[in-house]
């Protein structure tokens, strides 16, 4: 399979988290370092000190949902990470202009703290629970209209013929320009004696930025009419096709027309 390694251009978003939490950071330390050198003035007012501890944290925040909202699958072990770089100014400025020694302004600094810590926990939390969901609604719609091919609406459980094809290979090109990212090829798939249906896993490396709209039908060369084909599922880094069998066919093989195709932002536009 052929791929470009071509940077995406919806890094950006990344680029914007880590350059507002590394301005953060920098902002915080050069705050200690003039507070160390006695470079700072008169201290501030409790209320305008936890003003500016909770507009830093606010800032943070903004970073991590920015962060939440590219990655596709938050994982958890990312979490710890997050709530450091979006507490750690807050933290260092909220420690050097709230005067510590009034309890109200200690009670308010830690308030402002626990209420950061909270906030990128339950954003976190939305990401790894609704971007799956989101990329299977996205997924479904996009198959619809492919294939004249009934839903169902309740999950099937797996028999006996459910089995891995016997022999299956897959030949695909990938191509990227400015209309888009295309992927397209063929799948073989061996059919077992009385196997009536089949399901393959079609990977798409790299995976694409967004769900890609697909489609497959069986060649038509040498095609048996009994048999039908369709996606059944789409994900961002794969899909899957199932076979169906009106008869219970001897030891043939079957080809499949595989089209997988994710334009460019411009053109779904237009």
């Amino acid at each position: 399979m052929d791929s470009d390694q071509k940077t995406s251009a919806g890094s950006w978003p990344h680029r914007l988290a880590v350059t507002i939490w590394t301005g953060l950071l920098l902002g915080s330390w050069l705050l200690a370092s003039r507070a160390a050198a006695g470079a700072l003035g008169s201290p501030l007012a409790p209320a305008v000190a936890l003003f500016v501890t909770a507009t830093t944290g606010a800032i943070g925040l903004l970073a991590a949902v920015i962060h939440r909202h590219i990655v596709t699958r938050p994982a958890a072990s990312t979490t710890p990470l997050v709530i450091t770089l979006s507490l750690a100014p807050a933290l260092i400025t909220g420690v050097i202009l709230v005067d510590l020694s009034r309890s109200e302004a200690l009670v308010g600094l830690l308030a402002v703290m626990l209420c950061i810590v909270i906030m990128v926990l339950w954003s976190e939390s939305t990401g790894r629970d609704s971007r799956p969901a989101r990329e299977t609604e996205t997924g479904t719609a996009g198959t619809t209209g492919l294939l004249d091919w009934p839903q169902s609406t309740t999950s099937r459980p797996p028999d006996e013929s459910d089995v891995p094809p016997a022999k299956l290979s897959q030949e695909f090109q990938r191509q990227r320009d400015s209309t888009g990212d295309r992927l397209e090829g063929q799948i073989t798939i061996e059919w077992q004696p009385g196997q009536q249906q089949q399901s393959v896993h079609v990977p798409f490396v790299p995976a694409f930025r967004d769900v890609p709209e697909v489609s497959c039908s069986c060649d038509q060369q040498g095609h048996d009419p009994s048999v039908r084909a369709r996606v059944a599922e789409i994900r961002r880094f794969g899909a899957r096709v199932e076979l169906k069998c009106s008869t219970a066919p001897g030891p043939i093989s079957t080809k499949i027309d595989f089209v997988a195709m994710l334009e460019t932002s411009s053109r779904q536009a237009a």
